[in-house]
């Protein structure tokens, strides 16, 4: 495998006449700002054109600001029938819309080796839901071959409930998905539904060991979801990472004030909980429920006798939302019982009061809670 160009020297004498290529990782945003008397949509085609017979795995962010790099890309593509790996970042790229995911699609629709997906467009403005349909039709032809699908879609504009709805059943025809990682953020037109799909096509992915779902700010995720995607787990006992970020933006403040906002509660907690202690090879876990869910002393002590359960797990990251409702013999008593995990990175937020009339005990609280953290590392 060649190294990667060093874009400390020009440009073009690092990469120019690089041939027999394997892997290209390229951040096309920095060279816009580095190399830019060195580096044009030609060259790029001609970099990828010149490996196209070697090239298997292949990584590219984009510029916002250069839509004929992305118009040259899409040109070489389909030239690249070796890829097996694909990842592209077209985060905050403007000039990316429905016509552009169409001729991405079709083309990657036609690369019979492709295995690995990632494909980024967070903060999208142009794309609709037309444009998601034409790369759910990709997943579909491919589905027999792909293994890991990463799909990020955070703050996009014009997202219905019906597109998390159609890649659910874009999903059902990927079974040998190994690995699986889509994130929603702000897309506040989901609903319960379009949950309830996703969980439906997941119980159809046989294979499945890594997940990580991110429905950040959606508010509704309630604890009916959280069972719904429970039960699917207690269908894959094979599990081995499993990462959940629901947390909400919205103000800690009115939640208190109202009750009815608390959508999730030890009901839909308890649900999620239960599921891991049969997954017991799971070495990784990340629960973010910030600012959705006020947890209880039930709850923390049930996840103190879960973690203590999973004798793989080697990662772990919680962040819960107890706004004081956890005394401080709770914190003590969950440093003791996973004081014996063999961790090899943690972080624990079982979250403080943020209470004016509480500084004292807040700083306190706080003080307990890195105990708790430090508790965990042997």
């Amino acid at each position: 495998m060649h190294p990667l160009p060093n874009l400390s020297q020009p440009y073009g004498q690092n990469i120019k006449f690089a041939k027999g290529l394997t892997s290209l990782s390229l951040d096309l945003h920095t060279i816009q700002y580095v190399q830019q008397d060195d580096f044009s949509p030609l060259f790029l085609q001609k970099i990828l054109l010149q490996n196209s017979k070697t090239l298997k795995s292949l990584s590219l962010r984009f510029s916002p600001k250069n839509s004929q790099v992305i118009k040259a890309f899409i040109f070489a593509l389909k030239h690249l029938r070796t890829l097996s790996i694909l990842s592209l970042d077209f985060s905050n790229c403007q000039q990316v819309n429905d016509e552009t995911l169409k001729d991405l699609s079709s083309i990657l629709a036609c690369c019979p080796g492709l295995i690995d997906i990632d494909i980024k467009l967070c903060y999208s403005l142009n794309i609709s839901s037309k444009g998601r349909k034409f790369l759910d039709k990709a997943l579909r032809k491919l589905g027999g071959c792909l293994k890991n699908i990463n799909l990020d879609f955070r703050y996009s504009a014009n997202v219905r409930n019906s597109d998390l709805v159609d890649l659910s059943k874009s999903l059902e025809r990927c079974p040998k998905t190994a690995s699986l990682r889509l994130a929603w953020a702000g897309c506040k037109k989901m609903e319960a539904s379009g949950v309830q799909a996703l969980s439906k096509s997941m119980g159809k992915l046989k294979n499945l060991r890594n997940l990580s779902l991110g429905l950040v700010d959606i508010p509704s995720v309630t604890d009916q979801e959280l069972e719904d995607l429970a039960r699917v787990f207690n269908k894959m006992k094979d599990l081995e990472s499993i990462e959940l970020n629901f947390k909400q933006k919205n103000g800690g403040v009115m939640r208190r004030q109202d009750d009815e906002m608390r959508k999730i509660s030890d009901r839909g907690m308890q649900a999620i909980l239960k599921i891991l202690k049969d997954n017991k090879g799971l070495m990784t876990l990340l629960l973010n429920f910030k600012e959705c869910y006020e947890a209880g002393e039930k709850i923390i002590k049930m996840l103190a006798l879960v973690l203590k359960e999973c004798v793989c797990l080697k990662r772990v990251k919680l962040n819960f939302g107890c706004q004081g409702n956890v005394k401080k013999e709770v914190v003590q008593e969950f440093c003791r019982e996973v004081e014996g995990l063999n961790l090899l990175s943690q972080s624990v937020d079982l979250g403080v009061c943020r209470g004016d009339n509480e500084i004292q005990r807040m700083k306190k609280r706080d003080s307990l809670f890195k105990l708790a953290a430090r508790s965990l590392v042997v």
